[in-house]
């Protein structure tokens, strides 16, 4: 339009407005309106004093300005993905306001090698957003993990002979990729995993891995996906932010029909038979 662009940031708002934030919301969609369907209620929001936009009414600190077309270079600073960022190149913000609550709070976070607070609340709309998606195309997933490694793990409500065709694993890993939203794109690892695997446990997902998959047969390779921006392996784009990437999908359910009529069954005890064996050598160690 042949003007600056007049921007308000609002920080520290409460949880919803941030969730709300970090959820990728179709084009044209409402994200005040996102955010006051977590909350449960409308969301107040308030008129700024020198641009012609709305903040939440309650966020601690209100900066508002216009951005400038001239690209200014910051850093090195910490991410978080455990590294230092070498230097990168962005527009600059003028800003002409500052407003805020009386005593106001900020909040910030020490961004360092996960895990750590800013991995598993940015995975919370990542879970969300994914779950989202696939269930309304794939009714038998039935859960989504993101580690605070970024490693995406999706669980399944059926396996074996109860999958609804063949390579049905694999169907759900281009499925991610194939997803809405920002984040499933990008995922550079990924894993499907059946009901019987605990997709929040390391050890049982490692354990399907090891037990259920076939380097070559079972996994996925996509040569160009679109890379995590703050990936320190990805080729770098102008800006300094990591541009593609390659991605690997591990398809970790049993496979029948696809290689076997029957699988080893699964060896291990019920929860019942662990506590009455613990209550019989209860004392025993004291």
């Amino acid at each position: 339009m042949g003007k600056p662009l007049e921007v308000a940031i609002a920080v520290l708002c409460e949880p919803a407005i941030h969730m709300a934030s970090a959820t990728s919301a179709h084009f044209g969609d409402d994200e005040y309106g996102y955010a006051g369907a977590l909350r449960g209620e409308a969301l107040d929001v308030v008129k700024c004093e020198t641009v012609d936009l709305e903040v939440p009414a309650t966020a601690e600190w209100v900066l508002e300005g216009e951005v400038i077309y001239e690209e200014h270079p910051i850093g090195a600073h910490s991410n978080p993905v455990g590294y230092y960022d070498l230097v990168q190149s962005f527009p600059l913000v003028k800003v002409n306001c500052i407003t805020h609550r009386e005593d106001p709070l900020w909040y910030a976070t020490m961004e360092m090698v996960p895990p750590f607070d800013h991995n598993y609340i940015g995975s919370l709309p990542l879970e969300g957003e994914l779950l989202s998606d696939l269930k309304s195309k794939i009714p038998e997933v039935q859960d989504v993990v993101v580690t605070p490694n970024l490693h995406y793990i999706i669980q399944l409500s059926v396996d074996g002979a109860d999958k609804p065709h063949v390579e049905f694993g694999k169907y759900v890993l281009h499925a991610v990729w194939g997803a809405a939203g920002r984040w499933a794109r990008t995922a550079k690892w990924v894993t499907v995993v059946g009901p019987d695997v605990d997709p929040y446990d390391p050890a049982s997902v490692e354990w399907a891995i090891m037990t259920r998959v076939q380097p070559k047969s079972d996994t996925i390779i996509n040569d160009v996906g679109q890379a995590m921006v703050l990936d320190p392996s990805a080729p770098k784009g102008p800006q300094g932010g990591a541009t593609s990437s390659e991605q690997i999908g591990f398809d970790a359910t049993i496979k029948i029909p696809e290689r076997f009529d029957a699988y080893a069954k699964v060896s291990n005890a019920t929860p019942e038979e662990v506590a009455a064996i613990a209550e019989k050598v209860k004392g025993l160690w004291d």
